[in-house]
């Protein structure tokens, strides 16, 4: 029987990356740069602004390093 355990969370974390505007609006809500996005997850900062501006969408590693960083950034404020 095959394992689809890691297929399910990346299908999963693909849908709940939030909407580029809010991608965004939660980066500057928590004043960090895309810069500072950039370096934490190993891309430029173009990259940054593609994904923000839903030119791009990251896959692999990105996108789930990506959707972890925003929802914990959104967790945090949320605690604030």
């Amino acid at each position: 029987m095959h394992d689809f355990t890691e297929i399910l969370e990346k299908s999963r974390l693909a849908r709940s990356l939030p909407a580029p505007e809010r991608r965004r609006a939660i980066r500057g809500a928590a004043m960090v740069t895309q810069e500072d996005i950039a370096t934490a997850l190993g891309v430029t900062r173009a990259i940054v602004s593609r994904w923000e501006a839903g030119l791009r969408i990251p896959s692999g590693e990105h996108l789930t390093n990506y959707a972890r960083l925003l929802k914990a950034l959104a967790d945090d404020m949320e605690t604030d």
